[in-house]
């Protein structure tokens, strides 16, 4: 038996886990996608790093103006959509109650629960996307590991949702869907290496 006095924790064991599967195999990195939408969903809480969410109904309704903006995107651009769903309970009804017929609809036929396998990973699919764009999910920062172009918007007006990173790969405040248009456009038809 090893006894360790001191260890530090660098990084993601599930993201170097899913790296190794997909640095294996070719076809698990061509582009499928131009944008893949993060789920937000379940991501309010009471209190984040010792800093208090005030209001969940706002920061909800935040997490929605991003979504209905994403989807009104891609459908007036015409852009191959992914939405990854995070699959916890209450998820998929919340959608369906909150986002118009029409607007859920599109979304359910493009989640990641339609379109893929079960066995396909969220990392996968990160890699297979042009664009990945959220609030503020741990897989935002994972996928700029791996090189990959990200979008955070954070529409909550709350401060403790603001990406950690400012330029062009974030939007730290409400915005026109006009605002988000542009910087989405801008970010899909940058190249990685000038990203």
């Amino acid at each position: 038996n090893l006894k360790i006095l001191n260890f530090y924790p660098v990084g993601s064991l599930r993201l170097a886990r899913a790296l190794n599967k997909i640095r294996n195999n070719s076809k698990l990195t061509k582009t499928k996608y131009d944008i893949c939408l993060i789920s937000d969903f379940g991501a309010p809480r009471i209190i984040i790093n010792k800093i208090k969410v005030n209001n969940e109904i706002k920061v909800y309704e935040g997490f929605l103006k991003l979504t209905k903006y994403v989807i009104k995107y891609a459908i007036e651009k015409k852009c191959k959509l992914i939405f990854l769903l995070k699959g916890k309970t209450g998820e998929i009804d919340w959608f369906r109650k909150n986002l118009k017929k029409k607007e859920f609809d599109y979304l359910m036929k493009n989640s990641s629960h339609k379109k893929e396998s079960k066995s396909t990973s969220s990392y996968q699919i990160l890699r297979q996307s042009n664009l990945s764009i959220s609030t503020m999910t741990t897989m935002l920062r994972e996928n700029l590991t791996m090189n990959g172009k990200i979008l955070s918007c954070n529409f909550t007006k709350n401060k403790v949702y603001d990406f950690p990173i400012n330029g062009v790969s974030t939007i730290n405040k409400v915005c026109s869907y006009n605002y988000f248009c542009k910087r989405t456009s801008y970010l899909l038809k940058m190249k990685k290496h000038q990203y």
